[in-house]
């Protein structure tokens, strides 16, 4: 008999993100302190699909403008979005917002 082949592990799908605007996790790619840098990043993201924004320093910080995708909400769906983004050689780490 000919032997049953292997089944290919799937890729699970890309999570749905809620509104930047609300509660969750969102996946953090990369942080600026231009505006312009972070917005090509942002602009790059959005063209692959992943719904990116960035996130302003606080008022009188001096901080840095932050790139996010998401926000999920569960942990588990920005973990698989993370690990998306690994593999595109981005240094992702998730985050509650």
């Amino acid at each position: 008999p000919t032997p049953k082949p292997t089944p290919i592990q799937a890729t699970p799908a890309m999570p749905k993100a809620l509104s930047p605007k609300a509660s969750g996790h969102a996946v953090q790619v990369g942080a600026f302190k231009d505006r312009a840098s972070a917005d090509s990043v942002m602009r790059g993201l959005r063209a692959k699909g992943l719904p990116t924004y960035v996130s302003p320093p606080a008022a009188g910080s001096g901080g840095l403008f932050t790139v996010r995708v998401g926000p999920y909400s569960t942990r588990a769906d920005a973990d698989i979005v993370a690990a998306r983004l690994r593999a595109d050689k981005f240094k992702p780490y998730v985050i509650k917002q």
